[in-house]
């Protein structure tokens, strides 16, 4: 009775907390935005890294604002989505092993392993775990045929929601995601000493094993991007492509241009987010509202955001992010903040494509200077779009990713 009491208390505690959280970033979001600007951050119900710190330290299922439930295993309803093609549902995985490959758990879509969904017919699709160093990560494989396109999220720690757009290109090849290690559906080990590039290296190095992926085109968003070029570097894998969607190759770089982009942000705002990480109170909602402006111009600049962004946030692993990263996109104190292999770049010998938007946190020019070292490449900048510019212009983007592997694959 007393640890049930203790943990009634403990849940009535996080929900007035997240109450209270709602309330004050709604009004600082007035206060720095306008009114009614800031409802969208607001209504994200589990969407900031402040919830997901509460639910890490609580270890609660945490009921949210507005009567929303909280699912820790699926949000594919937390939030109206924008209009878009059908959806795959998601089944929960297995638990125990099936099928021929070792540390593989899989699960095939149902009727034949054939799910509908997309116009002019149904696609293939697969979900499962599979073994990695510190634990187990989630995957999901769509479509069937062509050569597989593996997808890399971004983060650390992000999951891979937010990448839904590129479900798309499933009509032609088979597309897999998987959750890193520490987010989404995927394991998250309470051992900071997992958080490493080599381990997150290994850890692809794995997946790809376990899917028998012989041939393969690798994308990578953000820090997936990063991944991808550390493997291909540090493994010298047989690739038959490689995408890098707004990646960057140095961190120090990074963190300059962001910087230039913040001094363009409202003077109070400025203040608040350098008064908040100086004193290291960036977990509280003044903070998270004044970051939102910067997010809302280079991250995702359509309204509302996408609802697999929202899901990516309520699901993200915050002790992979704020390890390896920081507080924010361009407050960089982890480990990354001196990872770059700009210089090494004329190592690889991989077909690449690099994509960005014309307002990417990852600046053209960051992207322009890898296009130059990487030899054969090409590099599309698209326009009105940011750092998600396969969100924001789905439709250019797929077309985009569609002409490139087909050439590819052509030979």
């Amino acid at each position: 009775m007393a640890d049930a009491s203790a943990a009634l208390e403990r849940e009535g505690l996080a929900r007035g907390a997240i109450g209270l959280f709602y309330v004050l970033t709604t009004y600082a979001g007035d206060v720095f935005y306008g009114p009614g600007k800031f409802a969208t951050f607001g209504q994200l119900n589990g969407g900031s890294p402040w919830i997901g710190m509460a639910r890490d330290v609580w270890g609660i299922g945490i009921g949210l604002p507005l009567g929303l439930p909280f699912r820790a295993g699926d949000h594919r309803d937390l939030v109206p989505d924008r209009p878009r093609g059908p959806d795959l549902p998601v089944r929960p995985a297995p638990r125990a092993a099936a099928q021929d490959a070792a540390g593989v758990f899989r699960r095939h879509g149902t009727d034949g392993g054939r799910l509908d969904g997309r116009p002019g017919g149904s696609v293939m699709a697969q979900e499962g775990f599979i073994e990695v160093p510190g634990g187990r990560v989630w995957y999901r494989s769509l479509g069937e045929g062509g050569t597989p396109l593996l997808c890399l999220h971004g983060g650390p720690g992000f999951t891979h929601y937010y990448l839904e757009p590129l479900e798309a290109l499933a009509d032609r090849r088979q597309v897999i995601f998987y959750d890193q290690l520490g987010c989404g559906r995927s394991d998250r080990p309470d051992d900071v000493s997992l958080w490493t590039v080599d381990r997150f290296v290994e850890e692809l190095a794995q997946v790809r094993t376990a899917l028998g992926l012989s041939r393969l085109h690798l994308f990578g968003s953000s820090w997936g991007g990063m991944l991808a070029m550390q493997y291909t570097l540090d493994r010298r894998p047989e690739l038959e492509s490689l995408i890098l969607c707004g990646s960057p190759a140095s961190m120090i770089r990074w963190v300059k241009d962001c910087d230039e982009l913040l001094a363009a942000q409202p003077a109070e705002v400025r203040r608040t987010i350098r008064e908040h990480e100086e004193a290291g109170f960036t977990a509280c909602p003044e903070y998270q509202a004044a970051i939102l402006g910067f997010y809302r111009e280079h991250v995702c600049r359509l309204t509302p955001w996408p609802a697999g962004l929202e899901r990516s946030f309520a699901e993200a692993g915050y002790q992979v992010y704020t390890t390896m990263n920081g507080p924010s996109e361009f407050t960089v104190t982890g480990t990354l903040k001196t990872w770059d292999i700009m210089d090494r770049l004329p190592e690889i010998q991989v077909p690449t494509l690099l994509v960005g938007g014309r307002y990417d946190e990852c600046r053209p020019g960051h992207l322009e200077e890898m296009h130059r070292r990487i030899a054969g490449s090409r590099l599309v900048i698209i326009e009105d779009a940011s750092h998600l510019c396969f969100a924001e212009q789905p439709e250019e983007f797929t077309g985009l990713m569609n002409s490139f592997l087909d050439s590819r694959d052509a030979g």
